[in-house]
């Protein structure tokens, strides 16, 4: 079995593992493992704390390369983050006054770093974004990302070595469509969207369309966005009590004016 990865961080050590795991059986197989957290699932909950008004508490993280990346992210940008290593949670709470330039030492090491231009456009009007580092799958643009916002209303200037996006007054709600199914684009979208004026259509989004005897069909859409949306609904009430937002996803809609977590976990 060839790993994914050759490291293995424990705490903010790292350790090297072998390349290579040779398993010989037959074996009878018993015991119990405990599950980690989605990595996928926990990176969007992360950016998203950023356009919370109260402190936002996330359990059973995984303790892995990309969420410490962008812990430290978001600690540079102005968030407070207390972490429980035993019990694997975190405590984080914003700002108002966060900052609008994603380090680049930071961002160039995690693709997930992407996912902060739409909180950070939606909570302070601005946000620059340097190169995005990440894992090696093919060639990745932004382009689909870019378009989301452009449609929201949003500028976007390209410099040498960075994307930079405002907006003068506010984000409009608009309907977007996709190009191509993208989780990061839904996300950003979903996030852009939360203090828009409006009402937000995105489509398609969350399903991935294929062909079945001549037939369009859907499949289900990744567990870790359906993650997504149930944490965006439970901080939705607090953070944008008096703003009217409806995201509608593949004729499912929910409304976040309607929608609270009592203890804002």
């Amino acid at each position: 079995v060839q790993l994914l990865s050759t490291y293995i961080w424990v705490g903010l050590k790292v350790r090297k593992m072998p390349k290579k795991l040779v398993i010989e059986g037959p074996i009878t197989i018993k015991g119990s493992v405990k599950i980690q957290g989605s990595k996928n699932a926990a990176l969007p909950c992360l950016a998203a704390t950023i356009l919370s008004k109260d402190e936002v508490v996330l359990r059973n993280i995984p303790n892995l390369r990309d969420v410490s990346l962008m812990i430290k992210i978001l600690e540079t940008l102005g968030s407070t983050i207390k972490v429980s290593s035993y019990s694997k949670t975190l405590k984080i709470s914003s700002t108002d006054e966060m900052g609008y330039i994603i380090p680049p030492d930071l961002s160039s090491k995690i693709r997930a770093s992407i996912l902060l231009l739409g909180p950070l456009l939606a909570k302070i009007k601005r946000v620059r974004l340097y190169r995005v580092g990440g894992c090696p799958i093919g060639k990745r643009p932004i382009d689909l990302h870019l378009k989301v916002f452009q449609k929201l209303g949003a500028k976007v200037k390209k410099g040498e070595n960075y994307i930079e996006l405002s907006v003068k007054d506010t984000l409009i709600g608009n309907k977007i469509y996709l190009d191509f199914p993208s989780v990061g684009a839904t996300e950003n979208a979903i996030m852009a969207s939360a203090t828009a004026k409006g009402i937000t259509i995105i489509k398609p989004s969350l399903y991935i369309s294929q062909e079945i005897n001549g037939n369009p069909r859907y499949v289900a859409s990744p567990g870790d966005v359906l993650h997504y949306q149930i944490f965006f609904k439970n901080i939705g009430r607090k953070s944008f009590q008096k703003k009217f937002l409806l995201v509608k996803l593949e004729g499912e809609a929910f409304d976040l004016e309607t929608l609270r977590s009592d203890k804002g976990e």
